[in-house]
């Protein structure tokens, strides 16, 4: 059962988005939130460089230490935590905040110990840098967080009937995804959509079927060909669904590096939310 989010914020205008999808959701699960804002220490280890070439008469850059620069990190933090605070507060949700120093994905990762899901977007601050694909961060929380994950999308349904599609292919990941939908499913009282791809489709569509059906889940079960990244991405559009329920990275490094990654695959096309579960 999901009770509590954590929901990192950095105050721009992507993360803005991220808070008010994640105050939708803490709405509809009636769950609690942490705001997080993690000051990186690497902007107060490593030194600004400046470009001296109009006073030396050559390109030269020498380091430039702002000793305002934690004061004004931390300022900048503090806003972005009143900002998501207030945000939760207009709409009766319960929440905390906290400030930390370090390793952006890591002390995510660390602070997500304690909590059921944890709500980020694709990109943060230096989306414009990104050009569209996935950000450092959420690239790495994804990979390395125990607790359940998920990136929000452009589109929003948590408070409507909008169906929850699972994909599922029996790996270890997977089953524990499905398992994390079935339990939100009856917290989230919505439909829920399954779907195999490959040759072994109707097998694997057995297991989850027999799974959801222990827990007394009406469930549709789709079984298709072809890639499965582009089959979970155009069948999430094609049912215009709330979110999309996975395993993240289930088949090893190895198949990751020889076939591309699936997971990768989905977090930078489809739509709508993705939740995923290691």
């Amino acid at each position: 059962m999901i009770k509590r989010l954590l929901v990192p914020t950095d105050g721009s205008d992507q993360s803005v988005k991220v808070v008010e999808t994640a105050v939708a959701l803490a709405c509809s699960l009636s769950a609690s939130i942490r705001f997080l804002h993690v000051i990186d220490v690497k902007l107060l280890e490593a030194p600004f460089f400046k470009d001296l070439t109009a006073l030396a008469g050559s390109g030269l850059a020498v380091p430039v230490v702002y000793p305002d620069l934690a004061r004004l990190l931390n300022q900048r933090g503090e806003l972005a935590l009143d900002m998501a605070r207030k945000a939760a507060e207009k709409e009766g949700v319960p929440c905390d905040t906290r400030l930390v120093t370090g390793v952006v994905g890591r002390c995510i990762c660390e602070e997500a110990a304690l909590c059921d899901l944890v709500v980020l977007g694709r990109t943060g601050e230096n989306r414009k840098w990104v050009e569209g694909n996935l950000g450092s961060v959420t690239a790495s929380v994804t990979r390395h967080a125990s607790t359940p994950v998920m990136v929000t999308g452009d589109t929003v349904h948590f408070d409507d009937d909008a169906p929850m599609l699972v994909a599922f292919d029996a790996s270890i990941p997977a089953r524990k995804a499905l398992k994390t939908a079935v339990s939100l499913v009856q917290q989230w009282k919505r439909h829920i959509i399954v779907l195999t791809v490959g040759r072994a489709s109707r097998i694997v569509a057995e297991e989850a079927e027999g799974y959801v059906g222990d827990h007394g889940i009406q469930a549709d079960f789709i079984q298709l060909q072809g890639d499965p990244a582009e089959q979970i991405v155009k069948t999430s559009r094609d049912y215009g669904v709330s979110v999309v329920v996975m395993g993240a990275f289930g088949h090893g490094r190895l198949r990751e590096l020889m076939l591309g990654s699936t997971t990768f695959y989905v977090l930078e096309h489809v739509q709508t939310s993705l939740l995923l579960v290691r």
